[in-house]
C-alpha cells in the first residue's frame, strides 16, 4: 500500500494549501459518490465527490497559501488565516509516496458560488485549525458524536498540545 505523502487543498480561485502529513493530527474523507459527467466543454471525466471531509491540521500558520506556479510571497495568507477568512475549499488531492493522486471534490452549496456554507472551519484553543465540510452537519456536531473519545468543547477549548502528529 502507498502512504499518503500529502494532500492539497484545491480553492475555489485557483489557490492551493498543500499539507505534508506531518501537519495532520487526522483526516476522514468519507460517504465518497463516484460518477461520470462531463465537467467542461471538451472534458468527460469520473469524478469523486466526498460527502464528508474532516481535517485536523497542526501548526497551520506555519503553511503558506500557494497561487498559480506554486507562487507564494510575504503577502500570502497562512492556512488558518486564508481557511477562516474564505470558505471555499473546491476539493482535496491527496498525494502518494509514489506521486499517484486521488482528488475528491466537496460536497458545495450552490447559493453562493464562491463560498460555500457546508465548509465549517474553527481554530482550536492548542492551535490546531479544525475543518469540516458535510452537507448535515457543523463541526460541533460531527466531533460529539461516537467517533471521537473527547467533545467538540474540549478539543476546540481545552486540548494540550500532544496532538499525534506524524514523526519524521
Amino acid at each position: 500500500m502507498t502512504k499518503v505523502k500529502e494532500i492539497v487543498l484545491v480553492l475555489e480561485n485557483c489557490e492551493y494549501i498543500k499539507i505534508p502529513t506531518k501537519h495532520l493530527a487526522n483526516i476522514i474523507i468519507e460517504d465518497i459518490d463516484i460518477s461520470v459527467r462531463r465537467n467542461a466543454i471538451n472534458s468527460i471525466d469520473k469524478l469523486q465527490t466526498a460527502n464528508s471531509i474532516y481535517l485536523d491540521i497542526i501548526k497551520p500558520e506555519t503553511i503558506k497559501t500557494l497561487g498559480l506556479f506554486d507562487k507564494d510571497d510575504e503577502e500570502s495568507l497562512s492556512c488558518s488565516k486564508r481557511l477562516i477568512q474564505h470558505a471555499d475549499i473546491t476539493s482535496v488531492e491527496v498525494v502518494y509516496d509514489d506521486n499517484s493522486k486521488e482528488e475528491y471534490f466537496v460536497d458545495w452549496d450552490w447559493d453562493n458560488e464562491y463560498l460555500n456554507s457546508y465548509q465549517d472551519t474553527q481554530l482550536a484553543k492548542n492551535g490546531n485549525l479544525h475543518v469540516l465540510i458535510n452537507r448535515k452537519n457543523k463541526l460541533k456536531d460531527f466531533l460529539d458524536n461516537e467517533n471521537f473519545e473527547v467533545s467538540y468543547d474540549y478539543i476546540i477549548n481545552e486540548k494540550e498540545d500532544n496532538e499525534w502528529g506524524f514523526w519524521e
